[in-house]
């Protein structure tokens, strides 16, 4: 058996999506980092037919999928508007704009890969989140120049017994569900942060105390280390052995410090499952402020 040439597929991101704040601050490294993943969308030959993006900030209710373990919901409003679901920022954060196009084509053809995939995927109303949109507007500007066709689709419902670990196996089946796409010319996006505390980044932000962290930087390696190198082979249970890497990050002596929840991390693992098993990953960015961190990686692609 052949492995797959790897560069022919459509690329695969995991991008650290930040904050509203952080599209008003062009000198922040990560506000340009954006910039440069938009000029990489961009020049991808052959040019990219579309994205399909999961975030952070949303995530399937059992009652919407039929209580399915790997029940998603695929946005199929075609404008695309945006969810401003965040409160506390200037009125201007609430008349953010951005011009993007959600074609039936697109969105049927990624319920019904999943499907097939044996998920159950659900068509739903909706629009995109700051997860998807605050790098968007940064990269494409509101009038959403050279932004190809894209979808947002949740990630599967928390595992009702509270085990993140379960949530990230479900965060990696559902990169897997993802990967035919890429030979179609479709791009998977993940959304999150690596680092992810809120608690004490607005502890920080409020007092103005300039504390280190213990948690940060040796979680964000970890994340790296984990999602990075290519894999050696499959276990057992016919899966990439380097998934056994990423779901020990749940068991991490940082990971409830970087994670007091799971979601942030959870579209890394989208990302990572959405990657062929023998592709490695590279790490395009990485920038640490204590209780948050910007690590961004790429698999895959024209360059």
């Amino acid at each position: 058996m052949f492995a797959q040439n790897t560069s022919a597929l459509a690329p695969v991101w995991f991008i650290a999506h930040g904050g509203p704040m952080t599209l008003h601050q062009p000198e922040h490294p990560a506000h340009r980092h954006w910039k440069k993943i938009a000029a990489d969308i961009r020049s991808q030959q052959p040019p990219l037919k579309g994205l399909v993006f999961i975030s952070a900030h949303w995530q399937a209710d059992p009652s919407e999928v039929s209580g399915k373990d790997m029940g998603v919901l695929v946005n199929d409003d075609e404008s695309n508007p945006l969810l401003y679901d965040y409160y506390g920022f200037p009125q201007e954060m609430y008349e953010l704009k951005l011009n993007s196009h959600n074609p039936p084509w697109l969105n049927s053809l990624v319920r019904e890969t999943l499907n097939s995939e044996g998920l159950n995927a659900v068509n739903t109303q909706r629009g995109i989140d700051h997860g998807v949109f605050i790098a968007l507007l940064a990269g494409f500007g509101e009038h959403g120049t050279g932004l190809p066709p894209m979808v947002q689709v949740s990630l599967p419902p928390q595992d009702a017994q509270g085990d993140d670990t379960q949530d990230g196996i479900r965060a990696l089946r559902l990169g897997r569900a993802l990967r035919a796409l890429r030979s179609k010319g479709i791009a998977i996006v993940g959304g999150g942060q690596p680092v992810h505390n809120l608690g004490d980044f607005r502890h920080t932000f409020r007092t103005g105390e300039k504390t280190t962290v213990p948690y940060s930087v040796p979680f964000a390696q970890a994340l790296t280390a984990a999602v990075c190198p290519p894999s050696s082979g499959t276990n057992d249970r016919g899966e990439p052995k380097r998934w056994e890497a990423a779901k020990r990050l749940f068991q991490n002596q940082y990971y409830r410090g970087a994670h007091p929840t799971s979601e942030h991390l959870l579209p890394a693992l989208v990302a990572l499952g959405a990657a062929q098993d023998e592709e490695e990953g590279k790490e395009e960015f990485e920038m640490n402020q204590g209780p948050l961190a910007w690590n961004m990686y790429k698999w895959g692609g024209s360059k």
